[in-house]
């Protein structure tokens, strides 16, 4: 087939208002085997709509031809091209992995794999989830008639209500980028995919807290996709049962090449059931998370105008611009300023090797919980490098069990202790510092001690004022501040970044919102558990 028969063959299409192909551009390690080529530049490259084409010679030397224009870094006429950032280009992969195939098996297992695989892609506000959800469907459904099954690919779109579904996930899909390939029909409550004149997918928005509309979760189904489970303001969303449910409407004989469920989603708290089941420890094997994060498709100055929306909500502001898993706070915030955009780096920070560090530690003699936070000053800025802490086996395991391995892995050289004495500082809370009575007596009743003993270095003890303890702390997290303080984005300061949360006063019933103790005895600001 010449370039000027293809080129006819596509105008034919065009002249009835067609668009013939669309072309998702995946910027991927490797081309998968799902995919239909490749770019010059390695982006891998799946037509949609290629199946419709057919099988005869002209229809692939057209798809060869229209491959190599791509390949060019050209857009032929008739082809229209979304191109994808390598995070989202994951989440897609993820989603359409052909690893797992249909199985009439009730269990859903085949060859050892679960058939009906759980993939969530979560990031901020701006990061393009919803949009990444549309591409999905869209390759699911080309694999989908490619194995031979008649379209539409059915998908069950679950929302809280069907006006989240019209003002969020609609007016995603009839955005300019698709070229008008997704429509809205029945009142806007589905979305019709279609390519060359053929309706590819339809999937129901289904509103699982509207007791009418969310007997439609019953309804049978290829694939589900579940928007937004977690509301921004509350701990609700979309619940769990109605999750579940909507599983089972894809687990009926409706075969598929790929049988998936994708949740897309803001964080929230570590505790919600989508945290549970894709993010902490021991969840489901058959359940994958991928970040797809707001910073691949934002400059700083975009997140920064962004996190100054939120200057009032800092629990928002962490959650829909820093895409961190949080709780909402409970009581009156005492450190506002906290910002992760600011306060925690992009890559992980330098440790200054033979140059002074600090060990900021909170414990006591009767504390059921002890910590220690690493600290180092690196020019005008404070870095965080580790927040260790340990419970109900007091300061000598935290020693031990964590800040010494610590150190021997970051900072070997502050194990010596000629080091330790010229380099070394502890920051204590005071109550690690006993009465002279208890000098000389059991070393674990002498914290301060312990802490000479085991790792050397000087004391400094804290006040018990508040005033004084706080102030240094929001000096650094103030926007106009000299001296910024910044947190590595490693798994050690995993709890720091975490519990930051945790300098929100716990309210005391009947007294206003204060805090049930005095603040700042017995902890400091970053270790402090709710």
């Amino acid at each position: 087939m010449s370039s000027q028969t293809a080129v006819r063959v596509l105008l034919r299409r065009l002249s009835a208002g067609q668009v013939a192909l669309v072309a998702v551009l995946l910027d991927l390690p490797t081309t998968p085997v799902w995919a239909d080529g490749r770019t010059e530049d390695g982006r891998s490259v799946v037509l949609v709509g290629r199946h419709a084409l057919g099988d005869s010679d002209d229809a692939r030397a057209l798809v060869d031809l229209v491959l190599a224009e791509l390949g060019r870094g050209h857009e032929p006429a008739g082809v229209h091209v979304l191109v994808y950032l390598p995070q989202a280009s994951r989440a897609i992969a993820e989603i359409v992995d052909p690893e797992t195939c249909w199985s009439d098996d009730p269990d859903g297992v085949v060859d050892g794999h679960h058939v009906h695989e759980e993939v969530c892609a979560w990031g901020g506000r701006a990061s393009g989830k919803t949009i990444l959800v549309g591409a999905a469907l869209a390759i699911l459904a080309e694999r989908h008639g490619r194995a031979g099954h008649a379209w539409p690919l059915r998908c069950l779109w679950l929302h809280s209500s069907l006006r989240d579904a019209e003002m969020k996930t609609a007016r995603s899909l009839t955005e300019p980028l698709w070229g008008g390939r997704w429509r809205i029909e029945a009142s806007g409550t589905t979305a019709v995919f279609s390519v060359g004149g053929a309706d590819m997918v339809s999937a129901d928005f289904t509103a699982t807290r509207d007791p009418e509309a969310q007997e439609r979760v019953r309804s049978a189904a290829h694939v589900v996709a579940c928007e937004e489970p977690i509301a921004s303001l509350a701990e609700t969303g979309i619940a769990v049962d109605r999750y579940g449910l909507a599983l089972t409407s894809t687990r009926r004989h409706m075969p598929t090449p790929r049988r998936v469920s994708i949740v897309s989603t803001n964080p929230g708290s570590k505790t919600h059931w989508v945290a549970q089941r894709f993010i902490e420890i021991g969840h489901p094997a058959w359940c994958t998370a991928v970040k797809v994060s707001n910073r691949e498709r934002n400059t700083p100055e975009q997140l920064a105008a962004m996190a100054a929306d939120f200057v009032s909500s800092p629990a928002l502001r962490s959650r829909l611009v820093g895409e961190e898993w949080v709780d909402l706070p409970k009581g009156p915030l005492v450190t506002p300023d906290f910002d992760p955009v600011r306060h925690v780096a992009e890559k992980p920070l330098y440790l200054v090797p033979n140059a002074p560090l600090v060990l900021g530690w909170d414990s006591g003699v009767t504390t059921n919980v002890s910590a220690c936070v690493v600290i180092q000053r690196n020019g005008r800025k404070v870095h965080i490098f580790a927040s260790l802490i340990i419970e109900n086996l007091g300061l000598r395991r935290l020693i031990n069990d964590r800040v010494i391995p610590w150190l021997r892995a970051r900072a070997p050289w502050m194990l010596n202790r000629e080091n330790a004495r010229a380099w070394l500082q502890h920051g204590m809370d005071p109550s690690m510092r006993p009465s002279k009575e208890a000098y000389g007596k059991d070393l674990d009743l002498n914290p301060e001690r312990l802490l000479m003993v085991l790792l050397g270095g000087h004391t400094h003890a804290g006040t018990n004022a508040w005033a004084p303890r706080i102030a240094p702390l929001l000096y650094t997290l103030s926007p106009t501040t000299d001296t910024p303080l910044v947190i590595d984005p490693g798994p050690d300061t995993e709890i720091i970044r975490r519990l930051r949360r945790p300098v929100a006063l716990r309210p005391r019933a009947g007294d206003g919102g204060r805090s049930t103790e005095r603040p700042g005895e017995g902890r400091t600001n970053f270790c402090r558990r709710r």
